[in-house]
C-alpha cells in the first residue's frame, strides 16, 4: 500500500533528542530524563517470568532506543491517561438524531476515525475524529524523525471536536472515505484545507479514493444489490487514467513486443477480475516505473479526479514498458495470462481465482497479495470482512468472512466462505432467532440435574 495511514502518522511524534549522562539538550539547557522500572512478565514455556523494564521519559515522551548521544523518543495522545473511547462508542450507537450525535462527537475520544453518518431524516454527516495533537510545523515536518533540543516542538493538548474538519448535507448529496484525508471526501470539495492547520492531515487524494468517489458520484438509484456491486467494483483508476496515455505510444514504439504490450494496456478495460487479460502486465509494470515521476500533470485540489494524468517523460515509460514485458514473457510465456490463473485465493484445501488488487492502483476492491513457493501470488490481507446493510422497518443485511470463522484442523468451515469470495458475492445474514434456529448445524440440549 502507497495510500497515507492516518492512524500511525498521528499516533506520536518521533523526536531524536541529543544526550548526554542521562541528560538532554532542552532550549540550550541541559535535563535530567525521568527514570523508574516497571515489571512485566514473560511467558516461557507454561511459566511467566517477571522481567524488569527501566523506562526513562522526558517531555518529549518515552525513549524507546539509544545510540551514543542520541535518543530516540516517541510521544502519542493517551500515553498517560485514560482512552474512554467505547463510551464515546455507546453515545454514538444510541443517538437517536443528528444532534445527538454530534454530541456524542464532541466528546472527541477516539484515536483517530474517519466518521460518516446517515439518517433516516436525510441527513448525512463527514467528520475528522480523533485526538490530534496541537504541533508547531506542518505536515510534512511530522512525517520522520525530528531532531530537536526545543521545547517548540514538544505537543501539548489537543484541536477540540469543533475545530476539526467535519460538515453535514453537502449540495451533491454523497460523502466518501477510502481511508483518506478530509478535504476531498465529496466533490465538489466543502472544506477547505487552507482554514486548518496542515498538520492535522494532508491535502491528497490518491487513486482508490478517487475510484470510490467516482463510482458513487455516478450511481442513480441505488438498491441494496446495486450499492453491493459497486462494492465489488475491481477496476483500477490508475489504469483507467492512463490508457488513452498507453494508446498514444504506441506509434512511438519500435518494436513489436512494446507495441503489443501498450495495445495490451489500452484495450484492456482497467478491471482485476478472474479474466482480466490487462492486469497481470499492468501489475508488473509498476515495479518498473517511478511513479514519483511518472506524471506530467500533478494531482491538484481543484482537479481531485482528473489528476494526476499524463506522461512527464514517454520515453521512459517506453522503456519501462519494454522491460516489463520481456520480463514476463520470459516467466510466462504471455502478456495476456488472466489474472486469477496466478493470483489466487487460497484457506486451509480451499483455492479460487482471486480478483481485486493492490489499492494505490485504484482499486475499491482491495486486495493485497504475496508470492507463494509455486511463483503463484496468494491474498494475504485485504477486504477480509464486508458488510452491507440495508436499515428500514426491517433491517437487510449480505456480509462475508472471506478467510472463514474457524482455523482449527478439520474443521468443515476452514475457508468455507472462499468460494462466495471469489465470485464477489456476499451471503444473507441471519438477524432474527426465527433465522437463525432454522440454519443451526448442531443442537445441543443440557438437561437439568435430578
Amino acid at each position: 500500500e502507497q495510500q497515507p495511514v492516518l492512524g500511525s502518522r498521528h499516533a506520536a511524534a518521533r523526536d531524536e533528542l541529543q544526550t548526554e549522562n542521562d541528560h538532554y539538550a532542552l532550549d540550550g539547557e541541559q535535563k535530567r530524563f525521568e527514570v523508574d522500572t516497571i515489571q512485566l512478565f514473560k511467558r516461557t514455556g507454561d511459566s511467566l517470568m517477571p522481567v524488569n523494564v527501566v523506562q526513562k521519559r522526558s517531555p518529549f515522551g518515552f525513549v524507546i532506543k539509544e545510540n551514543e548521544n542520541k535518543a530516540l523518543s516517541v510521544k502519542w495522545p493517551y500515553e498517560t491517561e485514560n482512552a474512554d473511547f467505547l463510551t464515546q462508542w455507546k453515545a454514538m450507537g444510541k443517538a437517536r438524531s443528528l444532534s445527538e450525535f454530534q454530541e456524542a462527537l464532541n466528546q472527541n475520544a477516539l484515536p483517530l476515525f474517519n466518521v460518516v453518518y446517515a439518517d433516516k431524516e436525510g441527513n448525512i454527516l463527514y467528520h475528522f475524529s480523533g485526538k490530534v495533537p496541537k504541533k508547531e510545523g506542518d505536515w510534512n515536518k511530522w512525517q520522520g524523525i525530528v531532531a530537536t533540543s526545543s521545547a517548540s516542538d514538544i505537543w501539548s493538548g489537543y484541536y477540540s471536536s469543533a475545530e476539526l474538519p467535519s460538515y453535514t448535507n453537502p449540495e451533491n448529496g454523497w460523502i466518501q472515505n477510502a481511508n483518506d484525508p478530509p478535504y476531498t471526501s465529496t466533490i465538489p470539495p466543502v472544506l477547505d484545507p487552507e482554514k486548518f492547520p496542515s498538520h492535522i492531515a494532508p491535502n491528497s487524494m490518491g487513486f482508490r479514493p478517487q475510484r470510490s468517489a467516482t463510482l458513487i458520484k455516478d450511481a442513480n438509484d441505488l438498491t441494496l444489490e446495486a450499492f453491493i456491486s459497486l462494492k465489488h467494483d475491481t477496476r483500477a483508476q490508475m489504469a483507467l487514467r492512463l490508457q488513452d496515455d498507453f494508446s498514444a505510444l504506441i506509434d512511438m514504439a519500435e518494436d513489436s513486443i512494446t507495441q503489443k504490450a501498450l495495445k495490451v494496456l489500452s484495450e484492456w478495460d482497467g478491471s482485476f477480475d478472474k479474466d482480466s487479460k490487462g492486469a497481470v502486465l499492468f501489475v508488473n509494470l509498476q515495479s518498473y516505473l517511478n511513479t514519483q515521476q511518472l506524471y506530467a500533470q500533478k494531482w491538484s485540489f481543484e482537479k481531485p479526479l482528473s489528476t494526476p494524468d499524463g506522461f512527464q517523460d514517454p520515453e521512459k515509460v517506453l522503456n519501462a514498458v519494454k522491460s516489463a514485458a520481456e520480463a514476463q514473457m520470459a516467466s510466462i510465456g504471455s502478456l495476456e495470462v488472466p489474472y486469477g490463473n496466478l493470483f489466487r485465493a487460497k484457506i486451509g484445501e480451499e483455492e479460487y481465482p482471486g480478483n481485486g488488487g493492490f489499492g494505490y492502483l485504484g482499486i475499491f476492491r482491495t486486495m493485497n497479495y504475496t508470492r507463494g513457493n509455486d511463483g503463484k501470488f496468494y491474498t494475504y490481507h485485504g477486504d477480509g470482512y464486508v458488510c452491507a446493510t440495508e436499515f428500514g422497518e426491517k433491517v437487510t443485511a449480505r456480509a462475508l468472512l472471506a478467510y472463514g470463522n474457524a482455523t482449527q484442523p478439520g474443521n468443515p468451515h476452514v475457508g468455507d466462505q472462499l468460494k462466495l469470495y471469489s465470485e464477489k458475492k456476499l451471503r444473507e445474514v441471519w438477524l432474527t432467532r426465527k433465522e437463525q434456529e432454522e440454519n443451526l448445524e448442531k443442537v445441543e440440549k443440557i438437561l437439568p440435574v435430578n
